[in-house]
């Protein structure tokens, strides 16, 4: 027998070690079936109008380099969810909850965002470190949180990148994100994933593998980068989406490190448009 075959025959027993005691109509989509479409959790306002923009029983994927304020992001979300309304974001749920796993920010750091998220909508979250925990820990008290907070609809982990020990390999990338699909669904949340952008060359998409695989998978993918002739601002772009897109807006910071996002003006979209090359 060859290794290839040794190893593909482990990593099914490993995947799916009763594969064999599953019922194929159990899956079985039928015509008659009452299925109820995903709820809006958060949308967001475009002049006099709204789309949606995170839905419940799904997954959604925030990418951008180092320093381009991911987090800063995150917590005007989180204050759209909390507080129930920013300048961008509407919630469509009362009096519901949100959380914060993450994996690379010292506690220090994570104080000084839960102190914004305070500030910004009137209350903390529940805002965990993982990082020195094993993967397969990660996933447990994931669902161990979930299982005991029901109120919880937005769930948000940062970096998913720790939660395998690979972000190129393709067997990893695939099982963590069929846990994610899984537990969206099973707990009826949102569930943003946060990764960092390719660092070299002209790629603008997420790291790996992982992030290959979060491009095809995910519900929603937004794009942050730094405007690099301001100190203070971002830009967020919709990089994909199953539903509408949204425009392009700006992330601006205080100088007590709070976000707010603003719709761009006609000169800053005329500014970010790429323009169209005439040849002869």
């Amino acid at each position: 027998m060859s290794v290839d075959k040794i190893d593909l025959e482990a990593l099914r027993v490993e995947a799916s070690p009763e594969v064999t005691l599953l019922n194929l109509e159990d899956y079985k989509v039928l015509p008659t079936d009452k299925i109820e479409r995903p709820k809006p959790l958060l949308s967001i306002i475009e002049g006099n109008t709204k789309k949606d923009l995170l839905k419940l029983s799904s997954v959604s994927l925030l990418y951008g380099q180092e320093k381009s304020r991911k987090s800063t992001f995150l917590r005007a979300i989180v204050q759209g969810v909390i507080k129930g309304y920013n300048e961008k974001l509407k919630c469509e749920f009362k009096d519901v909850d949100a959380c914060i796993i993450d994996t690379e920010q010292n506690r220090d750091e994570i104080q000084f965002s839960l102190q914004s998220i305070k500030y910004l909508s009137g209350r903390y979250i529940d805002y965990y470190s993982f990082v020195e925990l094993a993967f397969k820990d990660k996933m447990a008290l994931t669902e161990q949180y979930l299982d005991n907070h029901p109120n919880t609809k937005l769930l948000i982990i940062d970096n998913l990148s720790d939660f395998l020990s690979d972000f190129n390999s393709n067997v990893e990338s695939q099982l963590v994100f069929n846990w994610l699909l899984g537990i969206a669904n099973k707990y009826e949340i949102h569930i943003i994933t946060v990764m960092h952008q390719n660092s070299s060359g002209e790629s603008k998409k997420p790291t790996g593998f992982l992030g290959t695989i979060a491009l095809r998978k995910c519900n929603l993918v937004m794009r942050i980068e730094e405007k690099h002739d301001t100190d203070n601002t971002s830009l967020i772009e919709c990089y994909r989406a199953r539903g509408k897109k949204f425009k392009k807006f700006k992330l601006t910071v205080d100088g007590f490190g709070n976000p707010y996002l603003y719709d761009l003006s006609p000169m800053e979209l005329e500014d970010i448009t790429p323009q169209k090359v005439t040849r002869y």
